[in-house]
């Protein structure tokens, strides 16, 4: 294609008349002055109108976010016409800076029954159409956001807090995540005024840890605390030193890669080991030992089917997690219209861990349940009768990389397992008129996009982000879609 930007343009009439320049025949000099200027005009049709296109593709994607922007802070202010024309034009601004020749007009902002419709208009210098007349084309965009939630909306966000997600990644996963919960709960300060959404936040690796408020739950088992009494007995280097034992390098076995990134692997290597005669037998010191143990509010599995969905409690009751220390993954927050709340848990996930995503699922299930363990979503028939629409949003980075044992535990290595987990879930939550959106982050495992795509609602309710603006975008996406922030025009 011809880029203008590459030859000026007194270099290219130049070119173009050479022929004519080398030949002087009347007839030629002719024929071709007369079809220079209809080639000239086509030529700097196609120039122009790709550069004015693109300008106006990039005024109406400003112009929209500028939109969006200025009806959230509508709705949290009590703003004049004045300061929306102000907010609405410093958004804009914000987004778009006007270079190569492109002028625009200040933004006109305006409110029209339930919308806030903006324009924009200007225009963009030519470049070759200059030459025959035309010397600017005109700009022009208008969008309209309808920034009324009339439906009552409950999401679950379902967030991979893996150790794969962390640095820029698990920024991105915030910054993300904020964008939704600013569409969904707009009023930072009243969550009275965002009495039509709830959001909950769970947040998973290979565990979800749970309110330990819970503990006495009639439906929870396994949180009782006990210390732990054993006798230890080590050698010291003095003691080994003694017995003859001296320090030696040694062939092992040594890991590096990665488990969910597809690329562990195991290569010999040297250790520095610890090599006494035979027969030796190194003093040791004993000494007895406690630890006290407690429950975190890190939970199990419960034995399937019940793993995969919400119901019988009563006699299927969710383990807990004994331990010294807690599992390493923030903890879930129940569904809530405070903003502030779920910002906080936002602000405090942290990546580490393995990858389980069922776990992450089905307390994301039971967070929109009005029944135990968790009572906080309203009735789903009565929700329906109302047209409230419960969702969740699942967002992962990488594969399934470890699946319950017997007892629970996640300490297993079947993927196909918990792929069919995580199918059984959405299956039920779709069952029960949830909206399932999925969304696949830096993810290359084939596999696990698959798994995705099935398990969201359909085709349009999944999303393949690349990168963090691209996973800004979908979450923006959802945001709006749930809370009927809508471009309208």
């Amino acid at each position: 294609m011809f880029n203008s930007s590459k030859i000026p343009l007194r270099g290219f009439v130049r070119r173009a008349l050479a022929p004519v320049v080398r030949d002087r025949r009347a007839n030629t000099a002719m024929i071709f002055a007369l079809a220079f200027l209809p080639l000239l005009s086509v030529v700097g049709f196609a120039v122009d109108h790709n550069r004015h296109i693109t300008a106006q593709n990039k005024v109406q994607t400003a112009l929209d976010h500028a939109a969006l922007a200025t009806a959230k802070r509508m709705a949290e202010e009590n703003m004049s016409d004045d300061e929306v024309d102000q907010a609405a034009r410093d958004f804009f601004a914000a987004q778009f800076v006007a270079t190569g020749g492109i002028a625009i007009d200040p933004i006109d902002a305006a409110e029209v029954g339930d919308e806030l419709v903006l324009k924009a208009t200007g225009t963009i210098d030519t470049s070759i159409m200059a030459v025959i007349g035309t010397k600017i084309l005109p700009l022009k965009a208008e969008t309209a956001v309808v920034y009324n939630i009339q439906q009552p909306v409950e999401v679950a966000l379902v967030l991979d807090t893996s150790g794969s997600m962390s640095g820029s990644k698990l920024t991105a996963l915030k910054n993300a995540s904020r964008s939704l919960v600013d569409i969904l709960l707009p009023n930072e300060t009243d969550a009275t005024k965002n009495d039509a959404a709830k959001v909950s936040v769970v947040p998973f690796n290979d565990y979800v840890k749970i309110d330990t408020a819970y503990k006495n739950a009639s439906w929870m088992k396994d949180t009782d605390s006990y210390t732990r009494k054993w006798t230890s007995c080590s050698t010291n280097n003095a003691a080994r030193r003694a017995a003859g034992c001296e320090r030696k390098t040694v062939k092992c076995t040594k890991w590096r890669g990665s488990v969910e990134q597809g690329n562990r692997e195991s290569y010999q290597g040297t250790c520095r080991r610890w090599v006494c005669p035979k027969g030796a037998e190194p003093e040791k010191t004993c000494r007895n030992r406690s630890e006290f143990r407690q429950w975190h509010g890190c939970v199990r599995s419960r034995s399937n089917p019940y793993n995969v969905n919400d119901s019988s409690y009563t006699t299927n009751k969710v383990p807990g997690i004994v331990a010294k220390n807690a599992c390493s993954v923030t903890r879930t927050n129940e569904l809530t219209n405070n903003h502030v709340s779920v910002d906080t848990v936002i602000t405090n996930l942290k990546a580490s861990g393995k990858t389980y995503i069922p776990t992450g699922l089905i307390w994301g299930l039971r967070s929109l349940s009005s029944t135990a363990p968790m009572t906080e979503g309203e009735d789903y028939a009565a929700f329906a009768a109302i047209q409230g629409r419960k969702a969740i949003m699942l967002m992962s980075d990488g594969a399934n990389t470890v699946s319950p044992n017997n007892s629970g535990w996640h300490n297993r290595s079947n993927v196909t397992q918990a792929n069919n987990y995580t199918l059984d879930i959405c299956t039920e939550a779709k069952s029960l008129g949830i909206e399932v959106y999925t969304i696949a982050f830096d993810l290359d495992d084939e596999a696990t996009k698959t798994m995705l795509k099935t398990c969201a609602t359909d085709a349009s309710y999944y999303y393949d982000a690349d990168d963090a603006t691209e996973l800004d975008d979908a979450f923006s996406a959802i945001g709006r879609d749930l809370a009927e922030l809508a471009i309208s025009g």
